[in-house]
């Protein structure tokens, strides 16, 4: 069965994606980097979205995590994306290349903001 991603990920084009499981709680999860700076004549830059953390419920739903809790903002045009774990506690640590612009990295947060 297929269902949709939440609206918060339908803004702009996955550029990105990577599945795994974000908050170890056993499930696999997504990260969605969007945006594509690619000239359009007639669209312009397709810039609507930040990234998305979705959480996975184990049943094939996800839920979007809102960026002021994940952390994750990337509001360039995103190329690529890898997910680390890093630090004694294997914090989530994700690597995001943008095109034209910087490589930028990101400690995840839970929901609980730790």
């Amino acid at each position: 069965r297929f269902e949709p991603l939440p609206r918060s990920v339908q803004v702009a084009p996955a550029e990105a994606l990577v599945a795994a499981d974000v908050n170890a709680d056993g499930l696999d999860d997504l990260l969605v980097l969007h945006n594509d700076h690619s000239p359009s004549p007639v669209y312009g830059w397709l810039n609507g979205g930040l990234g998305a953390v979705l959480l996975g419920d184990g049943a094939g739903g996800f839920a979007a995590v809102p960026a002021k809790e994940s952390g994750l903002v990337v509001p360039g045009d995103a190329e690529a994306a890898v997910l680390a774990r890093a630090g004694p506690a294997g914090e989530a640590v994700v690597v995001v290349s943008q095109h034209g612009g910087p490589v930028a990295a990101f400690r995840l947060r839970g929901r609980d903001g730790s």
